[in-house]
């Protein structure tokens, strides 16, 4: 098989670098909403614990829900950048021949 075009394949390293951009930035996202959990409950206790709603809920359980709903929530954001643009860009570069990303 002769070897992709140059032009190709800088578009592969290209869209490549930035499927990793959009995974790190997600990641460092869900990192820091997880640390920053873990930390207030190691460094802020009584913050942690302080009850708002009427008393009927701490803030350590509203922060630790929505750490929980963040996951899925950065998953879609994912999911829905593949699809919009990540996959056709893939599957352009393969009709014109060019090698997987």
């Amino acid at each position: 098989m002769p070897d992709p075009a140059p032009d190709a394949t800088r578009e592969i390293h290209r869209l490549v670098g930035r499927r990793w951009r959009i995974g790190g930035a997600l990641t460092a996202v869900m990192m820091i909403a997880y640390f920053g959990f873990i930390l207030l409950v190691a460094f802020a206790k009584p913050t942690a614990g302080e009850l708002v709603a009427g008393g009927g809920v701490s803030i350590g359980i509203l922060v630790g829900a929505a750490v929980i709903v963040l996951a899925p929530l950065l998953t879609a954001i994912y999911v829905r950048w593949a699809n919009r643009h990540y996959d056709p860009a893939v599957k352009a570069l393969r009709a014109n021949g060019a090698p997987r990303p």
